[in-house]
This record gives C-alpha cells, structure tokens and sequence, in this order.
C-alpha cells in the first residue's frame, strides 16, 4: 500500500485517536484506560484502543510537527504490527501500561527513544536499528514462542541504556535477548529480570557486543534448559560487571555462564549468585580467555561447598579458568581458588593438566607480598603436571627425578630442604665412620683403625675426630679431607665391608641431592612448568 493509501485508510480516526495526535504535538501523555494490562487485552472498546498504523505516521511525521518529547501512551490496546522499519522517527515513543499482541519490528530504524514499561507485548525486532537515547522495556511481560529471540538487537546501536530490568519473559523455541554484535554507549541493566528460554546459543546472546558502562544483573533469574544461560563470547565491556544475586541454570557443554575471550574493564561480581549447570559435560563457568582488569569477587561456594585441601572432590561443580587473567581475587581465599582450579577443571578438556590458572593465582599471590603462597601454588603445578601430564616431564628416570625432586625440595621451591638434606646425609657419612671404630672385629681390631702414622702403631684405635672425618672423607664427592691417610676402614672384614657399602650408598645420595640443588639453582627443572 502506498503512503497516501496510508492516510486514506487512516483517515478516519476515532476520538480517542485524535486525542493522541494532538497530545503528541504539546509533548503530553494520553491516558486511554485504568485498566489492568488482562483485561486490556481483551477490551474491544474504541476508545481503549490505538491502531499501530497511527503511531507510524506519528513517528514519520505525516501528522504535522511533534513535541520532542514524543508519543506518549498509557493504558492502550495498540492493534495491528507496530511496523517501524527502516523508519527515521522525529520524535521518541513511550509507553506504559499497553498491551501490544502483534509483533513490534523496528529494524534499521532510527528512534530518539524508545521506552516500554509495565506492558505485555509481543516480539521486538530491532535489529541494526539505531537509538539516539535510551532502550527501556522494564517491567515488561512477554510470552511467545520464536527461534529469533524475543528481543532481537542484533547489531543495533543505543547511545543511551539498555534497560530490562524487572522484565519477566519466557520463550519455549529461542533466546530471551538476542543481541549479537550490540553496542551500548551506556550501561545494560538486568536486575531482577526473569527470564526463561529455550535455545543451544543462550538466553541471553551477547557475543562479540559493546558496552561502554556497566553490566548488572543483580537478583535475575536467567534460566535456559537447552543451552547457556548467559552466551557473551568477545564481549567488551568499558566498566565492571555485577551479576550479584543472580539465580542462573544451563546445560550443554558451552556451560552456563559463558564468557570466552571477554574484555571486562573494571570488577567482576558474583556475590550472592547461584549458578546451576545441569546434563552435558559442561561447565557452571566458562571463563577461556577472559580478561578482568580489577577484581574478581567470587565466592568458591558457587562451584564447591567445600573448596578446601583434599586429595580429591566429589562436588560436581566445574570452571574453565584457562587464560583467565584477573588482577586479585575478593571473597575467595587463594586455598580456595587453587582447589577449583585442581579438582574442578571442566570434563571436557583434551587434557586436564592446564598452568595458566596456577601461573596467574601465583602471579596475583606475589603482587600481593605473598611469595609463600605462590611457592605453594607453583608447587601444586608441578604435582598436577607429573599426575595429569608426565608425558610433558619425560620417561620413567625424569619422572622419578621429578618425583624425588618435588619430595625434598619442593620442585625447588623449597631449596632449604635440600641444604638441611645434604646436611643430614653428611652428618650421616660422620655417624658411620665413627660407627665403624666402635665395632671390633677380632681381639684388638675395629672395622675401622689406624693405618699408620708416626705417633701410633698400625691396627690401633683411631681417635672419635678421625673416625669423623673417614666417614666424611669416604661421603664427600669432592674435597676429600685427608684423614683417610691415617684412618681408614678395614674392607678384608665383614663389618668393614658392610660400613664401606653404607658409606657407598650415603656418598650416593648425596651426590643426589648436590644435583638437585644445582638443578634448582639453574631452573633445569622448572622449564616443564
């Protein structure tokens, strides 16, 4: 139909109609009705009711000049598809308290404002629609059925907010807001928003989208029994995201809350936040890649009640921290944050040994001053990387060198085991060979004695210092002290030899633990890390 067919069939305006045209040219409200938005939807009165074709020609401006402050309704019944596509509208629209069975499509369009409160509508389709102020659709009630999403905006530009806060929206067939490459000047407001859909991609689609405020969702319920409940891949957020106290389920292996390769420019808040995953290998949290420049509040509670110590974990709660980066962690202990990241790594990964996350709670540890906590969580890297990934540490000999390795000094972490080590294993050398000049091995003899000197005879008693140094003497792997020239063990005699073969074994371990500590010292075995 052509525009004139337009104004010709809309000639005819009813009382309440006229009334509306002339309120939007004094900027005024236009109340149609006090009742309720039920009992509005099934009114067949005139005068409770708008044709959408009026609102067109009002937002073209073929009903002369508007006030700036736009169309403005309350309590209508707005009959037919409210069609603003491709429509450069002259002045905002508000409205409060309607009902609008049909859909409303806006794609392309250019509004200064649109603004639907308290209203039980149909689908939205503003898709690569542009608004110069404010998207508002709080308190709205929608339940439809669409693969498109009830709320579609997908690469739309809003200069101002979005806001759908307190929204209550259910699709059984797709997503709640589908909002791909969206860009949002301002800030996204979803608290207490209930929101129920049924789509693989999440109920609310945020992939590659823009935000230059914040994201909140304080107290929503966000609910998908197909997919993700949240799906905001490469999101790009300027300010911080708050999703405190939200109540949050999803299934499938994308997980619940996802949020790969997101760029979060301020904190990232899940106080008070339940988050539920159900069936399909997933994850409650899927943080690949994500990127937080300040803090991250998150109670362990929401993947493990228990995140403590523990060999292992019978929670099924599961988070995917691979590449996460975060400047410090609040509301969680770091005991608590390196559980998750040990025992509750997603099913799915090809191998279950990942560094990033210990590298970067390590990191965080240390910024904070506290390099003893690091040293412990670079510890339990390296038993993680010998249990889950020993084919990246090498054959059977590396593995037990890692293993002996990460027992007496903590993979080097713990040097000063290795010194209090080699100390022992010497002052074990100096125990056996003052042993050995206690035990006689034949009427006069000891398994160790003089060998000859000037002031004494051969086959005498050696002295407790001489005894001493024969066995340090025999341990030592180098620097030798001299003493074996006067004392020495008497290898033809049974105890002899079974000292000689103890010393032998005690000079082994530490020519052990001397490699060791040289490893430790030339980082030979953290390179695997």
């Amino acid at each position: 139909m052509t525009d004139s067919g337009h104004l010709r069939a809309l000639a005819d305006l009813s009382d309440r109609e006229e009334e509306l045209v002339e309120a939007a040219r004094r900027g005024e409200e236009l109340k149609c009705s006090d009742l309720g938005v039920g009992d509005l939807a099934c009114s067949e009165l005139a005068e409770h009711q708008i044709r959408a074709e009026l609102i067109r020609e009002l937002a073209l401006g073929r009903r002369g000049e508007l006030d700036p402050r736009g169309v403005k309704l309350r309590g209508a019944h707005i009959v037919g598809i409210l069609d603003l596509d491709f429509v450069h509208a002259i002045a905002g629209l508000s409205f409060a308290e309607c009902v609008i069975i049909d859909p409303i499509t806006a794609k392309a369009a250019s509004l200064p404002q649109f603004t639907l409160t308290q209203s039980s509508i149909n689908r939205v389709d503003a898709s690569n629609a542009t608004i110069s102020g404010s998207l508002i659709f709080n308190k709205l009630r929608m339940r439809i059925s669409t693969e498109g999403g009830a709320i579609c905006l997908v690469g739309a530009h809003i200069a101002g907010d979005l806001d759908l806060r307190n929204a209550d929206i259910t699709n059984d067939a797709g997503p709640i807001l589908h909002a791909g490459r969206l860009q949002v000047d301002g800030n996204v407001e979803l608290g207490g928003l209930q929101a129920a859909g049924s789509c693989e991609q999440g109920s609310i689609r945020l992939i590659s989208a823009r935000i230059g405020g914040y994201l909140s969702g304080k107290d929503a319920k966000i609910d998908n029994d197909m997919g993700p409940s949240i799906f905001a891949d490469r999101l790009k957020i300027d300010g911080g995201v708050s999703l405190s106290g939200l109540h949050a389920s999803g299934v499938g292996d994308r997980g619940t809350i996802r949020l790969n390769g997101a760029r979060i420019g301020g904190q990232l808040t899940f106080l008070r936040a339940k988050v539920l995953h159900g069936d399909g290998g997933g994850s409650n949290f899927d943080f690949d890649s994500t990127r937080v420049e300040r803090a991250v509040f998150f109670p362990a509670e929401l993947i493990c009640p228990e995140a403590y110590g523990m060999k292992s974990c019978p929670n099924s709660g599961k988070i995917d921290l691979d590449g996460f980066t975060f400047s410090s962690l609040r509301r969680v202990e770091w005991k608590q944050w390196l559980h998750l990241i040990r025992f509750h790594k997603p099913n799915y990964l090809a191998s279950p040994y990942r560094p990033w996350p210990y590298q970067q709670l390590a990191a965080v540890e240390r910024a904070a001053g506290h390099d003893s906590h690091a040293r412990q969580i670079l510890i339990c890297q390296q038993h993680d990387l010998r249990v889950h990934a020993p084919e990246a540490v090498g054959g059977r000999v590396t593995l037990l060198f890692h293993w002996m390795w990460g027992a007496l000094a903590g993979y080097g972490y713990r040097a000063r085991r290795i010194a209090v080590a080699l100390l022992f294993a010497l002052a074990t050398s100096g125990a056996l060979g003052y042993a050995a000049g206690q035990f006689s091995v034949r009427p006069g003899h000891y398994a160790a004695e003089r060998t000859g000197t000037a002031s004494g005879s051969v086959g005498a008693a050696c002295s407790s210092v001489e005894l001493i140094g024969l066995g340090l003497d025999r341990g030592l792997p180098l620097a030798p002290t001299g003493l074996r020239a006067s004392c020495d063990l008497d290898t033809t005699t049974r105890w002899g030899q079974i000292f000689t073969i103890a010393i032998w074994l005690d000079q082994f371990t530490i020519w052990g633990l001397a490699t060791l500590a040289l490893a430790g010292y030339t980082s030979l075995i953290r390179k695997s890390g």
